[in-house]
């Protein structure tokens, strides 16, 4: 496959990372950036082969971000693909009319972006987890980022911790518990939690659809699945690190 220069725009940290990396392995020149504005504004200096957009981000999402690059004459048929951790069919309706050419679940498996980028695949659908870890995606995750001298244990306990910290907060069941609930599915597929994933997926659900009377027995059952994932994820050969303070 020929080198392909990619943008990457994702504010969650685990998910732009294992991006970057994957797309390095397959030999493509990646740049990441944090949000839709950030992306608008490399995207005025430099070119890019093909373009991957989260869809939630904080300042500029995905959706308001690939209207605006739809509306530059140079960009109207460039290759832009979003990457989502919420495949519901009502959000791909949306992702769909707003000018994407595809839709990409997260975590991007590398065999999935490979036939993406040369054309051969379309949409990624999402797969249903049958275990609380997914072992595949661990050893990938934990492979590509030794390889590049960085250590995933400290990456996985922030966000696992995230996780906890905010069920601690005790969100409410409303819009604005989507946001974060999408942000941490997606960070939580990507370390390989993926039962923890699809229950943050499914309290982001509850929350854009107001399902209020479902919230505390999703939100109770997500704290469980945590504890579990803790202990089946982290590493017991890696020395304990303090939990962060926000």
């Amino acid at each position: 496959m020929v080198q392909m220069d990619i943008l990457i725009a994702d504010d969650d940290e685990p998910s732009r990372l294992y991006l970057e990396l994957v797309l390095r392995s397959l030999g493509h020149s990646p740049t990441a950036v944090a949000d839709g504005t950030e992306a608008l504004s490399v995207l005025e200096s430099f070119s890019f082969d093909v373009i991957l957009l989260d869809i939630e981000m904080a300042n500029l999402g995905g959706l308001a971000t690939v209207r605006l690059i739809r509306n530059h004459p140079a960009m109207q048929d460039l290759p832009v693909y979003a990457i989502t951790a919420n495949t519901a069919e009502s959000r791909l309706a949306e992702i769909a009319s707003a000018g994407f050419h595809a839709v990409l679940s997260k975590p991007c498996r590398p065999e999935q972006l490979q036939l993406l980028l040369s054309g051969q695949l379309g949409a990624l659908p999402a797969a249903s987890p049958r275990s609380i870890t997914d072992q595949t995606q661990s050893n990938r995750f934990r492979e590509l980022l030794a390889a590049s001298g960085v250590c995933a244990e400290p990456i996985i306990r922030r966000t696992l911790d995230a996780v906890d910290l905010w069920i601690e907060s005790g969100p409410l069941c409303q819009p604005d518990s989507q946001t974060a609930a999408h942000s941490l599915a997606g960070s939580c597929a990507v370390i390989a939690a993926a039962a923890l994933s699809a229950a943050l997926r499914h309290l982001e659900d509850l929350a854009v659809n107001g399902q209020s009377q479902e919230w505390g027995a999703a939100l109770s059952a997500t704290a469980n699945l945590l504890r579990e994932t803790r202990r089946e994820l982290i590493s017991s050969r890696c020395t304990q690190l303090p939990r962060q303070q926000h």
